[in-house]
């Protein structure tokens, strides 16, 4: 018999290895630790899929960010020639221009005239703005990764515990009955 210790957070000991929950159940020694380990273990397993999600949502940043580089390379070299080039001409990805996804994630559109053309010079100091920024997200994916990685091994101990506990208990239950034979 198991008990949701979510819901019922008030165990008492009541003799032996009897222990009482908060609504009356009774449960024994080994109830009570697979109570604990699985609830621990299902709220790693929660944690591991947000982490997952949060991992996705972080490299879709940085696909559509490298796009973004790609764009302003493109740009730069249209005007090498020393012609200029718009930053908001076409939309690039998710429907949105470059300019937006710039304003967006804080980089600078360095613009000299203000209209939004640029030279080489202005493109260059752009892209180095661009490429600041997907190092930054390439920083906060590997630490999110080993976020994960440390949810991960959290799970697994977990389940390493209540692995651990059910044998001991099984070899205890094991031992006194050939000792009652």
């Amino acid at each position: 018999m198991t008990t949701d210790i979510q819901t019922n957070p008030n165990i008492q000991a009541v003799g032996g290895d009897q222990f009482v929950d908060g609504t009356g159940q009774s449960m024994d020694l080994q109830d009570l630790i697979m109570a604990i380990e699985s609830k621990r273990a299902d709220l790693l397993d929660k944690q591991l899929a947000d982490q997952a999600n949060q991992m996705r949502k972080l490299n879709h940043e940085i696909a559509v960010a490298n796009k973004m580089l790609a764009f302003a390379r493109t740009q730069q070299s249209a005007v090498l020639g020393g012609g200029i080039s718009r930053d908001d001409s076409e939309i690039v990805t998710d429907k949105m221009t470059f300019r937006q996804w710039a304003q967006q994630n804080g980089i600078s559109l360095k613009d000299a005239n203000t209209d939004n053309l640029h030279d080489k010079n202005e493109w260059a100091a752009i892209i180095e703005n661009v490429k600041g920024h997907i190092d930054t997200l390439n920083s906060t994916s590997q630490m999110e990764m080993i976020r994960l990685q440390s949810l991960m091994n959290k799970r697994n101990q977990a389940y390493e515990l209540m692995t651990n506990a059910l044998q001991k208990l099984s070899g205890s239950v094991d031992k006194i009955i050939a000792n009652i034979r």
